[in-house]
């Protein structure tokens, strides 16, 4: 019998005295690699299912600039209403006697700033807190269209010198693109001087084909037609 397989016999102190006591040593054949049973296990490859492909690839994901791509057209929910632009905006007007009115009937009220056009039904009643309007489709420079309102001539045919010149500043509009600028007594238009694009109005206005289409997204959540309407109440009753 070799030495790795013997019993091998130590002395113990028990209370003074030695007693002999035995410990076996496991072969060492008995432990593949020097590692014991528990460690061989967690070494075993795991059985686990791989992970389904999602099958993409660099031919995949390269992208052609010369492919054909679909067109998305930016559509327009609603339009802001200005009686005063940005003096810092670009701006246009889009020309054509069908892109305008005269006679828009417009109260600005005080209590949020707002400007409520009243059905000509109401005229009479609201008589005292409304003023007549021009309308015009605009634009800036940067693609945001916008209703752009400027109050006509009294009943006497008098102007006043900042709303006159401003009616001047869309004229001037339809065909270049400018800023509206305080003059000091009137509005002035300050001229761009780099050549810029005509606006793309068909697209721009996207869905609108028309001036109506324009005054509905405008004024679809201000539009006073009814003598219960709450803005009637907080002029006529206080409400």
């Amino acid at each position: 019998m070799t030495s790795s397989h013997k019993t091998e016999t130590e002395l113990k102190v028990v209370g003074g005295s030695t007693a002999p006591t035995k410990t076996s040593t496991v072969p060492q054949s008995a432990q593949p690699n020097g590692t014991d049973n528990n460690t061989a296990q967690q070494s075993k490859p795991s059985t686990a299912p791989l992970p389904v492909s999602a099958g993409i690839t660099a031919a995949g994901l390269r992208i052609d600039p010369n492919a054909e791509t679909t067109t998305v057209k930016r559509i327009l929910t609603k339009i802001p209403v200005y009686d005063k632009l940005d003096p810092q905006w670009y701006i246009r007007v889009r020309p054509g006697t069908e892109w305008r009115m005269e006679g828009l009937g417009l109260i600005k009220y005080h209590g949020d700033r707002r400007l409520y056009p009243i059905a000509p039904t109401l005229s009479e009643v609201l008589k005292s807190y409304y003023r007549r309007y021009y309308a015009f489709v605009g634009t800036t420079i940067g693609r945001a269209p916008f209703l752009w309102v400027i109050p006509m001539p009294g009943a006497d045919g008098s102007w006043n010198t900042w709303h006159q010149s401003k009616h001047d500043c869309v004229m001037a509009a339809q065909d270049r693109w400018l800023q509206v600028l305080n003059g000091g007594s009137q509005f002035e238009p300050n001229i761009l001087t780099e050549a810029k694009p005509d606006p793309d109005w068909d697209e721009w206005l996207h869905p609108c084909k028309n001036f109506d289409q324009v005054l509905d997204l405008a004024f679809k959540s201000t539009y006073v037609n009814k003598l219960d309407h709450p803005l009637v109440e907080a002029l006529l009753r206080g409400g």
